[in-house]
Formats: C-alpha cells, structure tokens, sequence
C-alpha cells in the first residue's frame, strides 16, 4: 500500500480511495484491527492568558505577505539534492516514537530550509497552475507538489516536537502557526486527493499541539484552536473539478446526443474501455480481449429496461422505442455514465451538508453503491471509490473533531484552574470556555469523571455491524482519558 506514495502521484478520480483512504487508516493492513485504546493527557490546570487571543496558531492578515507561496515551496524542493528528501523521509518513522523515548540529536538532523517554508508560508494566496482548462485529461496532471510536502511536513512537525520537549514552548508554538498556514497553501489545490493528504499534515500539526498542552509550563490554546480556519480542509472548492473528472478522461461523455452512429458508438467504447484498463489492472486482466457489449451482456436486457426512467444526465431519449433500437454499446455507455453521475451528484451533495447529516446519507449511499460494484466488472472499475466516499469525508472532517476535543480539554484545564484543581463533573459545567458539540453527531461528546481522571469519548459510526472491528472504527473514535498534575 505505501507504493502508491513512493512514485509520483498523479490525479487519477478513481485511485485515491482505492488505495489513499486505507494509506491514511494505517502504516499496514491488520486481519483484526484492534479496540480503540484510550489515550491519555496530563495536564496542567492554567486559565485562559488575556488577552485571550495573545496566543495564535494560525497568522494574522497583517501578518502575512502579498504573493504566491506555491513556487516558494515547489523551488525548495528544486533547490536541494536528492539525498536532502532522502534523508528527510526518516522523519515519518521518527514522529512514531512517543515522545520520551525519542533521540532529540538524531530528529534535529532532519532539518528543513525554515527560513524559506516560513516565508513561503506567509504569502496570501497560493496558485498551483494547473492546467485544468487545457483540455488535458485531468488523470494525466501530476501533483509534484504534494509528492514533496509529505516529507516536508513530517520534518516541520517533528521539529516542532523537538523545540516541545526542549522546553522552547514560544518557538514551538510559532512553528506550529506557519506548519497550519502552510497546509492551508497546500490545501488550495482543486483536488480530493489534495484535501485527503493535507488532512494528515494537519494530523501532524495536531498532535504536536496535544504534545504541547500536556507541557507543565503550556499556555491555554483554548482561543487558538477555536481561531484555527473552519473547516480546517475545505470539500466544497474541489467538488466541481471531482464531478467533471471522468469526461476529461474520456470528452465524448459530455455530450452523448451528438455521437452519431455505430462507428462513433464503437470509438467512445474502445476508448472508453481503454482508459478504465489503463486506470485498473485487475478490471483488464478481468476483461483482456472482450468488447463493452461482451462485458455487459448480462446486464445488457435490464439495462436498456431502466433506461428510459433513468435521471436526464445523460439520457434524453423521446422514447423507449428508440431505447430499443439501440445498438448495445450505445445503452451500456449511457446506462453507465447516467448511473455514474447520479451516484456521484448523491455523494457529492451529501458532502455539502452539515457533517453529520453528510455521514448519515454516505453512509446509506453506500449500500446502493456497493450493489452496483458488485453487478458488473465495468461498474466496479467506474464506481470503485464510491464506496469509501463516507470514509474520505470522514478522514477531512475529522480533523475539526480533533480540534474540538483539544478545546475540551483546554477547557477542562481553565475550569480546573479557576475550581481548585477539580474536574467539571458535566461538560455544560464548562460556561467560561464551552464545550463543543461532537462534529461527528452534532450532540455532545459523551464525558464522566472517576478514578482522579476525566473520560472523553466520541465514536465513529463506519456502517459496519456494531460489534464488528474496523479499522476506520479505530482511526477516528476519540477514547481520553484526561489528568490534572
């Protein structure tokens, strides 16, 4: 699975939650996934420091530069060696060891060019210049960009924790402050696939912030997390680009009433199949030397059925005698490209709504789709990432859920202060710096004390059975345990 980052990561629509989405669960494929362990804070009681927003981890406007950060960060990469990125890969096993048992001489080795990240940082915007409108097939561009930025973060990040558990709290929390705007550059790409990686450098970022509050002598990040941009990786900017992915492959789909006759029918097939050939080597093995009417001829009957009721995307027909007089390459590519572009308006409607009615229709999408896969090879190969779009969103949103529960705890360290070193025993005791409500759900996060201990939990719901593990269950179900010192 980690191949897949380890060469050049190209924009292919249907790749990224065949295998990214699994990438991002885990380092490796387990055959039981394990229970979500808790995780523990030890925290200081400290009120909130005024002014509240003195302590900042994004920058300020004014703050900022006029200019374009993307060719400060893509001439950092051309500026340097081979062996300068070879060197810094070792920084992803690094950010693996806890924290006291990690050699703070070996992680200083891995070092990034901060001067130039932090300017490149600081600049307003960020235009990567791709050619989306030049008629390239959007599958072909490369994304030399976010090939370089996994290492890079990982370095920044483990930087940070170095200046953490070096004590230098200021420096740590400036570098923290340029890691969040510089994802935020890396973020302002037209691609999921770009979202879903920038997701896990904010990953990154914050669990240096959760190394940093459990520091003796750690501000109150309260105002600071809530101050971080919302949502902290966008969906919405990228939608359009997803939605017309599949006709920059193949253009004819755009206008199906204008292919003409059987010669033209047969071309948009052959091209058509090559491409989905191209994209998955299980699908041409699978179909080696077969036409789409060969492929489909079992669902062929049906399909010409239904696709008078289809929804118009592309299917515009004055009636089901013409339906009948189609050749069955031309029904197969409608049917096709209709079912294809329904389900895929469902989802990406979905991902417009409120986080957890978003989830709740994916996840009822799912099953549909998942019919579908399981129909025909030539679905399976167009249809293939549907099924895990409830778990990208998922992976983007839950990087808000991570931010909230940190303010929780930062509110639980403010109540602490200002009671005596006690625990809240109820989070709407938290009046001063009120809870969040869990992103997941939309209610709050479910919270007890016992044991000189506060237990916050939050759960993910993957639309698996209950009682059935999985990894995407232990990947975003929240599970502290919180101690005052």
């Amino acid at each position: 699975m980690l191949l897949i980052l380890a060469c050049p990561i190209r924009r292919i629509s249907w790749i990224p939650a065949i295998f990214l989405v699994p990438l991002l669960h885990a380092a490796g494929q387990q055959s039981e996934p394990p229970e979500p362990q808790w995780r523990e804070f030890v925290v200081s009681p400290r009120v909130i420091r005024e002014p509240v927003l003195d302590v900042r981890l994004f920058p300020l406007l004014m703050e900022r530069t006029p200019g374009n950060a993307a060719p400060a960060f893509l001439r950092m990469a051309w500026e340097t060696t081979s062996d300068y990125w070879a060197k810094l890969r070792g920084a992803r096993d690094l950010l693996k060891v806890p924290p006291d048992k990690l050699d703070v001489v070996e992680a200083r080795e891995l070092s990034i060019q901060y001067d130039e990240f932090r300017q490149a940082a600081l600049y307003t915007a960020a235009d990567w210049q791709y050619p989306i409108h030049s008629g390239v097939p959007l599958n072909d561009i490369l994304l030399p960009d976010i090939q370089q930025s996994r290492d890079l973060f990982a370095a920044h990040a483990l930087q940070c924790r170095c200046d953490i558990l070096e004590g230098n709290l200021d420096l740590a929390i400036e570098k923290l402050k340029i890691g969040f705007a510089a994802a935020r550059h890396y973020e302002a790409t037209p691609f999921l696939i770009s979202r879903l990686v920038v997701s896990v450098y904010n990953e990154m970022l914050l669990d240096q912030v959760a190394e940093l509050i459990q520091h003796e002598e750690a501000p109150n990040f309260y105002w600071a997390l809530a101050a971080l941009p919302r949502p902290l990786v966008r969906v919405r900017d990228c939608i359009d680009v997803e939605r017309g992915m599949l006709e920059s492959i193949v253009p004819e789909l755009r206008n199906l009433d204008s292919i003409q006759g059987a010669e033209e029918w047969s071309a948009v097939s052959d091209k058509l199949l090559a491409e989905l050939r191209s994209l998955s080597h299980p699908f041409a093995d699978l179909t080696r030397g077969l036409s789409l009417e060969e492929i489909v001829v079992d669902q062929l009957p049906r399909w010409r059925e239904e696709l008078p009721s289809l929804p118009g995307y592309a299917v515009r027909m004055d009636s089901a005698d013409r339906v009948l007089a189609m050749s069955g390459q031309e029904v197969a590519i409608r049917y096709l490209t209709a079912v294809h572009r329904q389900l895929q308006d469902e989802t990406f409607t979905a991902m417009l709504l409120d986080t957890p009615r978003a989830l709740d229709h994916l996840r009822e999408l799912k099953a549909r789709k998942e019919s579908f896969v399981a129909e025909s090879p030539i679905l399976a190969a167009m249809l293939y990432h549907f099924p895990n779009s409830h778990l990208q969103f998922a992976r983007i949103r839950s990087m808000d859920r991570y931010v909230d529960a940190l303010r929780i705890v930062e509110s639980i360290r403010d109540y602490a202060a200002r009671h005596d070193g006690r625990f809240p025993e109820t989070l709407d005791e938290l009046i001063t710096l009120p809870a969040p409500d869990d992103e997941f759900t939309g209610e709050a996060f479910e919270y007890r004390v016992d044991d000189n201990a506060a237990w916050l939990r939050g759960d993910f719901d993957d639309g698996s059975p209950d009682e059935e593990p999985s990894d995407a269950k232990t990947r975003y179900t929240i599970r502290w345990k919180i101690v005052l010192r």
